[in-house]
Parts: C-alpha cells; sequence; structure tokens
C-alpha cells in the first residue's frame, strides 16, 4: 500500500507530457485508414496502408522547406520510393545493407546538426526500405507495395490537416534547432550509423529472425551522440519494447485473435502513441510496440511468437549499437 503513491508518481512521469492536441488531430486518419482498409482490402495490404499512416502522422508537428504541411508530404513520397527500392534490393541482400548503411549514415548527419525534420524523413526512409526488403519481390510486388503506402500516408495527410483546420487555426510545429560540429565528430557519428545498422542486419539476417528488419531499425533509433544518451536510449528502447510486446501479446491472446478487437487495440495504442511522442522514451515505445505487434498478429497470428521477435531484434541491436559507440566513442566539438 506504501509504494502504491510512489508507483502512480513514477507511471505519471513516464507518460508526461501526454499531448491531447498531436492525439486527436492523428487518430482519426489512422483509426479510418485501418478499419476501410480492413474491410476493402486484403489483411496484408491493409497493414501496408496502416503502417504508412502511421508512420506519417508521428511527423505530424515538423515542418520542411519553410512549409507546414512538408515534411508529412516529403516523408509520403520518401517511403512510397524506398518501399518500391527496397522490395527489389531485397533480392541482393548485401546490396540492401549498403543501401541501408548510406541512409543511416544521412540520418546520423541530419541527427547531429539537429536538422530535425530532415532527420525524421530520412530515418523513416531507411525504416521503409528496410520493411519492404524483407519482403523482397519483383517489380510488380514493388509497385504494388509502394502503392499502398503511398495510398495509406495520402490519407492520413488529409485527415489531418482536415481535423487541424476544424479544430485550430495553426497546427503546433517542433521548432527547428541546428547545430554546428566539427568534420571528424561528423565523420564519426555517420561511421557508428552505418556500421551499427550494417552489422545488425547481418546478425538478424544470421540468427533468422523472421522480422529481422527490427534490428537495425532498433541499432538507429537508439544511437545518439555521446555514449551516455545512446545507453540511455538503448536502455529505454528495450524496456518498453519488452512490456509493449508482453501487453499486446498478452491482450491478443486474451481476445483469441479477433480481427475487431485487435483493430480497436491497435487504434488506441496508437493514439497513445501520439499523445506520448515528448514524453518519456520508454512510455513511446511502448506504445509504438503495443500498436506495431497487433498490427502483426492482425495479419499473421502468433502473438507470442511475433512479441518474442521482436524483443530479440531489439535486443540484438541495441547491443551492437552500445558496442560500437563504446569501442567507437564519438567526441563532440
Amino acid at each position: 500500500m506504501l509504494q502504491s503513491p510512489a508507483l502512480a508518481s513514477q507511471i505519471r512521469q513516464l507518460v508526461t507530457p501526454f499531448n491531447r492536441r498531436d492525439m486527436l488531430a492523428c487518430l482519426p486518419g489512422f483509426a479510418l485508414c485501418l478499419v476501410l482498409s480492413s474491410i476493402f482490402l486484403g489483411r496484408g495490404d491493409a497493414i501496408i496502408a496502416s503502417s504508412a499512416a502511421f508512420t506519417v502522422s508521428l511527423g505530424a508537428n515538423y515542418t520542411l522547406g519553410g512549409y507546414r504541411w512538408g515534411a508529412m508530404m516529403a516523408t509520403i513520397g520518401a517511403t512510397t520510393l524506398a518501399a518500391f527500392i527496397g522490395t527489389l534490393a531485397g533480392q541482393e541482400y548485401p546490396l540492401l545493407v549498403m543501401l541501408a548503411a548510406l541512409g543511416s549514415a544521412m540520418a546520423a548527419y541530419f541527427g547531429l546538426t539537429r536538422n530535425d525534420a530532415a532527420w525524421w524523413l530520412s530515418v523513416q526512409m531507411v525504416i521503409a526500405l528496410l520493411v519492404a526488403g524483407s519482403f523482397h519481390n519483383g517489380v510488380d510486388a514493388a509497385l504494388h507495395r509502394a502503392l499502398f503506402v503511398a495510398l495509406g500516408g495520402v490519407l492520413q495527410l488529409g485527415c489531418v490537416i482536415m481535423v487541424n483546420r476544424l479544430l485550430w487555426r495553426e497546427a503546433a510545429i517542433v521548432p527547428v534547432n541546428r547545430e554546428v560540429q566539427s568534420r571528424h565528430a561528423i565523420v564519426t557519428y555517420l561511421g557508428q550509423a552505418a556500421v551499427c545498422v550494417a552489422a545488425a542486419m547481418i546478425v538478424a539476417n544470421a540468427v533468422g529472425l523472421p522480422h529481422g528488419y527490427w534490428a537495425p531499425m532498433s541499432a538507429l533509433l537508439i544511437l545518439k551522440p555521446g555514449r551516455v544518451q545512446t545507453q540511455a536510449r538503448g536502455l529505454a528502447r528495450f524496456a518498453g519494447t519488452v512490456a509493449g510486446s508482453i501487453a499486446a501479446s498478452t491482450f491478443a491472446l486474451l481476445v483469441q485473435n479477433s480481427a475487431p478487437l485487435l483493430i480497436a487495440g491497435a487504434i488506441l495504442m496508437a493514439g497513445a502513441a501520439f499523445g506520448l511522442r515528448k514524453a518519456h522514451y520508454i512510455a513511446f515505445t511502448f506504445a509504438i510496440t503495443a500498436t506495431i505487434v497487433q498490427l502483426l498478429v492482425l495479419v499473421q497470428g502468433g502473438a507470442i511468437e511475433e512479441a518474442l521477435d521482436r524483443v530479440v531484434a531489439t535486443l540484438i541491436g541495441g547491443s551492437i549499437t552500445l558496442l560500437i559507440t563504446r569501442v567507437y566513442p564519438l567526441r563532440l566539438s
């Protein structure tokens, strides 16, 4: 009993601040996309479109090129192109590794110089490339995936713009902060990103994880300038991933993989993710993991297998990043 207030306080700290505005702006489009695509499309195509809508939503606060919705529009274009290229490049795994490493180095450059919108865009492009590469096929399949990525993104963008215009005069944006670093720091950080992602891809492929792309994704998202930052982010991501995986798989088992209830659960967790973008990284990762696991169970079943796969992949990616940043540290100017 004495520990209950302390536990409640810790939970409040994890989920604070919760941005209701972001949740209200982004959730209707995602929910509409998931429900409509589940009704009118096959489940595989529905998840492609819904995942694209989810991705675009998470970048709703960024602006690009002086245009309020520029970052979201650019994300749609970049992820659509990456989905097409990744589907083809996945047929030659060394090529996919090289492209992912180059993309990760580009994301690292923008992250180090605090060009936040460009960093976000680059990260999502790499993620789309990695995911598509795991479902490699020919040109027809690449065009098919790219089409539904674009469809989900455009639907989400339209809904976010509409909700913002109905509820608020102006949408909130993330301020632009830029930093200048030495050439040595830039080269070191770019090298860290490229090596971490490439190594995570190789290890995950060698282990034979069904969703091996989660390992390089974790490696890229955990990596931060400075070893202490990377360690803290790595531990937070692993904790959030484990908790989110357990919660999502338990829910899927309790509802016996009921499609309507899994859709409702994914919508609930997506709304939490939209609101928790600026909260503690554990809470944000928990919500994202729970959303993605439920979407995958909706298509493939196997709640425990999906959850375990994500946890192992996160552990691989995080461990590689922590090791490389320790052996090859970054010294900022």
